[in-house]
């Protein structure tokens, strides 16, 4: 997340993040579920690629035409329902950043955003737990 929902400026600190990521990486694409306007904007002012798509996020056809995948894919992002599901579709590292919030965001927006963090977690959790290895353990013991 480089701008708050339905922003137009990005912050100076997320600017320098932005800068430092640009840097390091072979490559950084803004894929957004924003207005394609907003998001070309924001592509131009700051020098990264834009991927415009009829299709939203997680929706594995949104990134249709970047052929990176697996670990040549790091997908960052603020939502673990969009972007952390279209890491996983992928099969790319999720780097789960903090959403960037105003004061005039409703308790709804809030408690989504919360809901959200939640599902992440849980997600994380599950995956370090590896269901799938103790079925394995048990099919073989039992």
């Amino acid at each position: 997340t480089i701008v708050e929902d339905k922003g137009e400026v990005i912050p100076q600190q997320e600017k320098e993040k932005l800068n430092e990521l640009k840097k390091i990486a072979c490559r950084v694409i803004l894929v957004s579920n924003g207005h394609h306007t907003r998001t070309e904007k924001l592509g131009q002012d700051h020098i990264v690629d834009v991927l415009l798509s009829a299709y939203k996020k997680p929706n594995i056809k949104t990134l249709g035409s970047i052929p990176e995948t697996g670990r040549d894919l790091v997908v960052i992002g603020d939502k673990f329902i969009t972007d952390g599901l279209l890491a996983i579709q992928k099969g790319s590292p999720f780097i789960h950043v903090k959403s960037l919030s105003h004061e005039r965001e409703s308790a709804f927006t809030k408690l989504i955003y919360r809901i959200d963090d939640y599902l992440g977690i849980a997600y994380e959790l599950l995956r370090l737990a590896r269901p799938h290895q103790w079925v394995k353990n048990l099919l073989v013991f039992a």
